[in-house]
């Protein structure tokens, strides 16, 4: 996936939003789902965010990952620039 554009700008009216500012937010998401209920403990969730506030330097997005799988959340794994 290429992102071509990301903006973010600084809102005057609430400042200490997103750390000073604006903040774009894109999530993707997969769901796997199991067709036998018994298994329905197996569904795994995934998704990526990829995140940019208007602090940042250009060209930067921040991505992060989030997973469910067998009823337990994992949330949010720092994936890095």
């Amino acid at each position: 996936m290429t992102v071509r554009r990301s903006t973010a700008d600084a809102c005057s009216t609430n400042p200490g939003f997103g750390g000073g500012g604006g903040h774009a937010q894109v999530l993707i998401t997969e769901i796997s789902l199991t067709v036998e209920v018994a298994l329905r403990d197996n569904d795994v969730t995934a998704n990526l965010q990829l995140d940019r506030y208007s602090s940042d330097s250009p060209g930067v997005v921040l991505v992060g990952g989030f997973l469910k799988y067998q009823g337990q959340f994992f949330d949010h794994a720092d994936l890095g620039q």
